[in-house]
Parts: C-alpha cells; structure tokens; sequence
C-alpha cells in the first residue's frame, strides 16, 4: 500500500522507498494472529525527509471491511502518532487517537520503534503502547465493538505526509506474542 513505495533488499537491509502520501505497509509473513503482541523495527530515515515522515509498526485483525488496523508511528521532526482505521484502509484517512512530542527522531541514527496491541478480556478493547528507543511515549486503550478475526497480525509501517521521495532502511523487525506477560 502507499503511493509511489517500491520495497527492496539493499544488502542485508530492507528498505522501502516512498515517492508518495500515507502509509506503506510491509506485511509480516504470518497469517495466525495473536490476543497480544509486540512488534519492533530499528531502522534509519533519509536525512533531511520532510516532516511527517517516519515509520513504525502496524497492527492488524480481519480482513476486507471487517478489518481494523492500528498505526504506531514515529515522525520527522521528532512527533509520534497512534492512529486506527478500518476496512482495506486504501483512500481513507486513518483516525488519529493520540499524538505527541519526543526527542527521538528518525534520521541516520538507527532507532527502534515498538508497539504492542493486546487484547483485553472484555474482548472488545485494545490496549496500545508506543515506545521509541526504549522509553514509553504513550499507553491508551480502545474499545471497538465486535472485534474481527482471532487475532493481531503485524507490519512494518511506513509513513509519509508529503509526496517527497524518502527511504527507511530497516535492519530488525520483529514480532513476539506477550499473551500472559505483565
């Protein structure tokens, strides 16, 4: 997804090139979803990529109209985004739940951006947590009626606000079921 965004191994990395707005997704090969997981990526930005550029981790259950899918952004020049859409996600702008300020921003220094979505028991809220770089930038919830599907896959998410050409190169992604863990 996303206008303009090629994805190719450059060496031992990945990287996904945008030319466009809104999120490119890199989905996870995995098709068995979780009540709680944990996504991480550690990757670069292009320097001096417009603001509004950045990446994350998204979350994702269901599919077609049914799906939700939650977006755990970091972003040039240091804001980060907790945003939810639904269906396809194609053409629709996503609702931002929360946003903020903090002093990591992507760039030529690799950071490591992690998001949990988890399940809770009533099984219709969603706990979403956002770190950068280790430190908790926010913890909310959200209930949604009916969630769809058995469980939260993942994805490498990479966002751009401005039709500039940018690239994220990602040296780690990884993905772990915290069902049960504190």
């Amino acid at each position: 997804m996303g206008n303009g965004t090629n994805f190719a191994y450059v060496g031992s990395r990945y990287a996904v090139f945008t030319n466009g707005t809104g999120h490119s997704l890199a989905f996870a090969p995995y098709h068995v979803g979780v009540p709680q997981m944990a996504a991480s990526v550690t990757a670069t930005q292009t320097v001096g990529a417009p603001t509004g550029a950045g990446f994350g981790v998204g979350c994702y259950r269901g599919t077609g109209a049914s799906r939700i899918r939650y977006e755990l952004l970091v972003t040039v020049p240091g804001t980060w985004y907790v945003e939810r859409s639904h269906g396809d996600g194609l053409g629709v702008q996503p609702t931002i739940l929360r946003r903020g300020t903090s002093a990591i921003v992507p760039g030529a220094s690799p950071i490591t951006v992690e998001g949990v979505c988890a399940t809770l028991s009533d099984g219709r809220t969603t706990r979403l947590v956002l770190f950068a770089n280790g430190q908790r930038l926010t913890d909310l919830t959200d209930a949604q009626a009916g969630l769809p599907g058995p469980g939260w896959l993942a994805a490498l998410d990479v966002d751009s606000r401005k039709a500039v050409p940018t690239r994220v190169t990602a040296t780690h992604f990884g993905i772990q079921n915290v069902a049960g863990q504190g």
